[in-house]
C-alpha cells in the first residue's frame, strides 16, 4: 500500500518542516521554491536562477548564498512538490510510494518537466550537442544598430573582464555614402551589459508610466477580457467536464496504488511494471494540469461582470516591470521587442554614448486635448513622440548614467 504522512528520518525537503513527524509546507521556503519553478517554466537558466536567488537573499538550507547549481537542479527534479516520494526498505528490499502535502500546481510541475526533457543535452554520433535552451539570452541584441555602419551590435561575455555589448562591424570592412572606398568602423568602445540593460530598461518603462497611450490601450485589454466570458449553458458544460475529469484522476490513482500493492506483496515483479507505474504517473499529472487549467477557466468565466478596475491593473504592469529583477529575462527580451523598433548607439565622444531608441508608438509625451462632437464636448488622445534619447557616459571607469527624452 501507498503509506501516508509520516517523515522516515533525515532532514524535510526545502520548503518543508516537520511537525509531529510529518512533512508540513515551511511558507518562506516554499514561496521560492514557487519562484524557482516558475523562472525555470519561463525560460531562465540555472545560472540566472542562481543569480537572481543571490540578489535577493535567499540562503539554502545550509546557510548559504549561494546556491550551487547541483541543489537547483535537484530541487527541480523533486516529487515532493509533485504531493508523493518514493522511500526504498533496503531490509525488505521494497520501494515504497509515500504522500505528503503538495507545494505546486499541477500544470507548473508539467511545464518544468517538460522544460527539462526540451533542456537535456541531445545525442549525435560520440558528440554531445547542448540545446539553444542553454545558450545565454542577451536582452537587447536584436534591437541594438551602431550609427556609424550600421551594423548589428552583440553581446559578448569574458571570465576575465566585463560582459559588454560590441559592434560586430569593428573588424568588418563597409563602404560609406559619401566614398565607394571601404573603411573601417571607428567605433571602438563597447557598451557595459549590465549598465546598459538597465538603462534602456527603466527610460522605457518610466515613458510608459506617464503614456496615456499605454494606459487607453491597458484599459483596452482589461475590458476586453470580460467579452471572453461565455453563457450559463458553455459553463454548465465545462462543470460536467470537470466532474469527468475529476473521476479519472480517481481511477488513475486508484491504479497506482494498486499496482504498487501487488509490487510490495510479490504478486508482480518485472521492470514493465515499473513503466507502467510511471505512464500513470505522467497520465495523472496531465490530468491534473487539465482540471487546474478548468476550474479557473471556469472561475474566470463565472466572475462578477461589474466594472474592472483598470487603472488598478495598469499601475499592477508598472510595478512588476520596475521590479526587473523578478520578470525571466526571455519575457524581458520579448515584452522590448514589442515597444522597441532599434537602439541607434552613436559614440559622442571618449566617454559619451547617446542610444536613440525608436519606439513602435508614439508613447513619448502624449497626452489628452479636448475635442467637441456636435452639442457634446470631450477628450481625444494625442499621439506624442516615438523617439526616445538616452545619454550614457563613463568617467574613470566608473559607469555613469544621464537621461532625457525628446
Amino acid at each position: 500500500r501507498v503509506q501516508s504522512g509520516g517523515w522516515l528520518g533525515g532532514p524535510p525537503p526545502y520548503g518543508y518542516l516537520l511537525e509531529d513527524g510529518k512533512l508540513v509546507p515551511n511558507p518562506e521556503e516554499a514561496k521560492w521554491v514557487k519562484v524557482i519553478f516558475e523562472q525555470y517554466a519561463d525560460g531562465s537558466s540555472v545560472d540566472d536562477i542562481r543569480n537572481y536567488l543571490l540578489s535577493k537573499g535567499v540562503i539554502t538550507r545550509r546557510g548559504n548564498p549561494v546556491w550551487s547549481h547541483g541543489s537547483i537542479n535537484a530541487l527541480l527534479r523533486n516529487t515532493h512538490y509533485d504531493g508523493y516520494y518514493t522511500y526504498t526498505d533496503k531490509k525488505a528490499a521494497k520501494t515504497l510510494r509515500v504522500t505528503c502535502e503538495r507545494l505546486l500546481e499541477p500544470s507548473l510541475i508539467k511545464a518544468v518537466k517538460s522544460a527539462i526533457s526540451s533542456r537535456q543535452y541531445k545525442s549525435s554520433g560520440t558528440k554531445r550537442i547542448k540545446g539553444s535552451t542553454d545558450k545565454h539570452i542577451y536582452l537587447l541584441n536584436e534591437l541594438l544598430v551602431c550609427g556609424a555602419c550600421g551594423g548589428g551590435y552583440g553581446g559578448s561575455r569574458r571570465s576575465t573582464q566585463n560582459d559588454y555589448y560590441s559592434c560586430l562591424s569593428k573588424t568588418a570592412k563597409y563602404k560609406t555614402s559619401k566614398t565607394d572606398k571601404y573603411v573601417n568602423c571607428p567605433v571602438r568602445r563597447n557598451l557595459a551589459i549590465e549598465e546598459t540593460d538597465e538603462t534602456v530598461w527603466n527610460a522605457v518603462v518610466e515613458v510608459l508610466s506617464k503614456s496615456h497611450l499605454f494606459k487607453e490601450e491597458i484599459k483596452n485589454q482589461t475590458l476586453g477580457a470580460k467579452s471572453l466570458h461565455r453563457s450559463t449553458k458553455d459553463i454548465a458544460g465545462d462543470q460536467k467536464k470537470l466532474a469527468r475529469l475529476e473521476k479519472d484522476i480517481a481511477k488513475v490513482r486508484d491504479s497506482i496504488v494498486n499496482l504498487n500493492a501487488e509490487k510490495l506483496i510479490g504478486n508482480v515483479e518485472g521492470s514493465d511494471l515499473v513503466k507502467v507505474i510511471e505512464k500513470l504517473e505522467a497520465h495523472r499529472l496531465s490530468l491534473e494540469a487539465e482540471s487546474e487549467e478548468l476550474t479557473n477557466s471556469i472561475k474566470l468565466k463565472t466572475q462578477d461582470r461589474a466594472w474592472v478596475d483598470w487603472v488598478g491593473e495598469f499601475g499592477r504592469r508598472i510595478d512588476k516591470l520596475r521590479d526587473r529583477g523578478s520578470i525571466p529575462v526571455q519575457e524581458q527580451k520579448e515584452f522590448l521587442s514589442g515597444i522597441v523598433k532599434n537602439i541607434t548607439v552613436t559614440q559622442i565622444d571618449t566617454q559619451t554614448t547617446s542610444l536613440e531608441i525608436a519606439l513602435q508608438y508614439p508613447y513619448v509625451g502624449d497626452g489628452y486635448s479636448k475635442s467637441k462632437k456636435g452639442k457634446k464636448s470631450g477628450y481625444k488622445l494625442i499621439d506624442g513622440s516615438p523617439e526616445l534619447k538616452v545619454e550614457v557616459f563613463s568617467k574613470r571607469g566608473a559607469y555613469k548614467k544621464k537621461m532625457r527624452t525628446q
